[in-house]
């Protein structure tokens, strides 16, 4: 569930590229740029002596910050985390280029893999004047291009399926991915494959029935849940929270913000995401009523409909007002309504304290002086999950939820081009309805990630293919292979 805007440390960051990459020789002094040149060569030979020097000449104070969300990463709040976790799933990192387009106090980079051929992108954000120290460090979330990709047209089904296959078991061989892997045209499966292990400690490995947590894609589910009750009038959309929770968060606030904006994460409520949240891990939270308390704020970050911030409160609120409105459990709301009429019998909220079987326990590395991949095991964020995330499935029930979705067994046509469609009015122009868009690509769905697992539910459109992965190994493990991945699915649709 983690993706809060504007964190840099080691977390995905959403700058679009401006231009293509572009070779260092006869450009102008560029000090991001250099600095980013430093960090790819600590990242390939520096020792955690030479690592620390680096960030105390280097780095802005903000940057020397511990929070717990790097804790959760697996990332040493003094830096050595974000260098060797880059190590570790790269062995080295080659210089490609860089986008030009931006001014020199920031670098976007591309650089691939040694350990995996995989690409990706660094982004560094320096001082405006000397000495340039460090403000922003982190990966980029590339999106997979519109039309066909350089490299060429797939053509056949088949082949596509081939060099899926190729590429996940090249990136599992080297130990950079553990889950499971789905790809369908047309609701037929073109290619399944699970990957290394489910439970390390008794060598169980990950099988096509394994459960994983799918973390944030629980929301296409809790948005689903409150389109179906617009749909039979119980609700609108442009209801407002004085409607359901009069006085919540503050009587002020009730009163301007309304279901759309929850949706799209428009309300301007802050989120529980990076705060201490120890309270919460020290409770055996098993009700939305009970998790309403996180959603509990003095004052909004912005006025609804003015901004974005994601809000994992925003949708711990919408599945209270799903409850109060169906008279109904969060939960078996959604085993009757949602899953149901998907056919989705392995999707559930388990309670992680009562033993449940079948589920892939997370694992999360750790990078710390002492060495790397010394792996914790995460089972969540709590005892259970809730509207905003947690929620347990396979990867062929993610699938049978899409059919059912694009299928008109779960709501209309006309309700999903609503749930879909980017809403710019809104300060959204990437998210629909509890959707992420992409409106050039012409692709929906929504990834989701926790401490020791991540998951992504890729749409492309009309066009029938669907990508699913699933993965206990940790945030690292999904968003290069989707890419590349991706970018097959395009270059077949092409």
């Amino acid at each position: 569930m983690v993706a809060n805007k504007g964190r840099f440390w080691g977390l995905v960051v959403g700058l679009t590229l401006a231009g293509r990459a572009a070779p260092l020789e006869g450009q102008p002094d560029r000090p991001a740029l250099r600095r980013a040149r430093e960090i790819i060569e600590l990242i390939n030979t520096g020792t955690p002596a030479a690592i620390r020097a680096y960030a105390d000449s280097a780095y802005h104070e903000s940057m020397r910050e511990p929070n717990e969300l790097q804790s959760d990463l697996g990332l040493e709040g003094d830096v050595l985390g974000f260098f060797l976790k880059h190590r570790e799933l790269a062995s080295k990192l080659a210089y490609l280029g860089f986008d030009a387009a931006r001014p020199t106090h920031q670098a976007i980079v591309d650089v691939r893999a040694q350990l995996t051929g995989l690409g990706s992108r660094l982004v560094v954000v320096v001082e405006k004047l000397a000495p340039y120290r460090i403000v922003g460090l982190g990966e980029q979330n590339r999106k997979v291009a519109a039309g066909a990709a350089p490299a060429g047209r797939i053509p056949s089904d088949r082949a596509l399926a081939v060099e899926s296959e190729r590429l996940v078991s090249l990136i599992a061989k080297a130990d950079q991915f553990s889950g499971m892997a789905l790809l369908a045209k047309d609701g037929r499966v073109l290619f399944q494959r699970a990957y290394g292990l489910a439970d390390r400690a008794a060598g169980i490995p990950n099988r096509v029935t394994t459960r994983f947590e799918v973390a944030s894609v629980t929301k296409v589910f809790t948005a689903v849940a409150v389109a179906r009750l617009a749909e039979a009038g119980q609700l609108s959309y442009q209801d407002t929270l004085s409607k359901f929770l009069p006085g919540f968060p503050t009587p002020a606030a009730s009163r301007q913000i309304q279901l759309k904006h929850l949706l799209t994460h428009t309300a301007g409520l802050d989120d529980f995401v990076g705060r201490d949240t120890t309270e919460r891990r020290s409770h055996l939270f098993r009700t939305v009523g009970q998790l309403m308390k996180f959603a509990e704020v003095d004052s909004l970050l912005f006025a609804p409909g003015t901004d974005w911030n994601y809000s994992n409160l925003g949708y711990i609120t919408l599945g209270r007002i799903i409850e109060l409105v169906s008279h109904q459990d969060y939960f078996e709301y959604l085993a009757r309504q949602v899953f149901a009429p998907a056919g989705m019998s392995h999707t559930d909220f388990p309670e992680l304290d009562r033993v449940p079987l079948g589920l892939a326990r997370g694992y999360e590395p750790e990078y710390t002086a002492g060495g790397a991949k010394k792996y914790r095991e995460r089972f969540g964020e709590g005892v259970r999950g809730g509207p905003h995330g947690g929620a347990y499935s396979t990867a062929e029930d993610l699938l049978r939820f899409v059919t059912a979705l694009q299928g008109g067994r779960l709501v209309k046509a006309e309700t999903l081009a609503i749930l879909t469609s980017a809403k710019p009015d809104l300060k959204s122009p990437e998210w629909g309805y509890g959707f992420q868009v992409d409106p050039m690509a012409g692709t929906f769905g929504h990834t989701g990630g926790v401490p020791g697992g991540s998951s992504s539910v890729d749409i492309f459109g009309t066009s029938g293919y669907v990508l699913i992965l699933l993965a206990n190994g940790g945030i690292g493990q999904r968003d290069n292979l989707r890419f590349e991945l991706g970018q097959l699915v395009m270059r077949r649709r092409a």
